[in-house]
């Protein structure tokens, strides 16, 4: 996994406006909190959380304790560097690796269990899954693959579409998932709460931050939460 410390004014940022910094901050805890415990439900897996500022460790250790997360600060670099680096560091021979953010809290433990399979069952060299705003919420595979993470314009609606193409430039296989939405916008927060609505027991912790989002007025483009 792959996140920022929920500080104030440092997470979920382009929540803000119209989400307060602080409810910003407590939504990027409630985030991270229910994709840790999605990810912890697959059978057999390591969950690695590659965090950063690099001065985050104590603070996401006392969040998330006592639940068994390995903490890593992330390397330096644009976001292709890091998840390079990631798959590097942890695709031993004949293990699998899969990466995925924590903006997407009610994702199903299910998905992720899928790519896992999916890699194992060797039906793909890479796991992709599509994100609607052209980006992927998850990527795995078994071996490091460079051309899939450098030169790649990231936070643009071409990063699922230029790593499709590389793929096939270098012989690869790929396997999609359905596609997930990631949530870093005002109206993604709002499809979000409704999704959630719909699904009673999912994603508890950032249901529990949505239920004490302080108001704001009619317009700012924020629907009152009804969980």
């Amino acid at each position: 996994m792959f996140a920022k410390a929920p500080r104030p004014g440092e997470a979920k940022t382009r929540l803000c406006p119209p989400v307060a910094p602080t409810d910003a901050a407590a939504l990027a805890a409630g985030f991270l909190l229910d994709t840790v415990e999605a990810s912890a439900r697959v059978p057999g897996v390591s969950v690695h959380l590659l965090f950063s500022p690099p001065d985050a460790a104590a603070e996401l250790r006392q969040l998330l304790d006592p639940r068994p997360v390995l903490l890593e600060p992330q390397a330096a670099g644009d976001l292709g560097t890091r998840l390079l680096h990631a798959f590097r560091h942890h695709c031993a021979p004949g293990a699998s690796v899969v990466a995925i953010g924590s903006d997407t809290p009610d994702l199903p433990t299910s998905r992720i269990e899928q790519a896992f399979h999916e890699l194992e069952a060797d039906r793909g060299d890479v796991v992709l899954g599509p994100a609607p705003d052209g980006g992927y919420y998850l990527i795995g595979a078994r071996v490091a693959h460079p051309s899939l993470f450098e030169g790649i314009p990231w936070s643009s609606g071409d990063v699922l579409s230029l790593t499709l193409a590389r793929a096939r430039e270098h012989g690869l296989r790929c396997r999609l998932l359905e596609a997930w939405e990631d949530v870093d916008t005002a109206a993604e927060l709002v499809r979000l709460q409704r999704r959630l609505g719909g699904a009673p027991g999912c994603a508890p912790y950032t249901r529990l931050a949505l239920s004490r989002l302080r108001l704001l007025a009619p317009g700012d483009g924020l629907e009152a939460p009804s969980l």
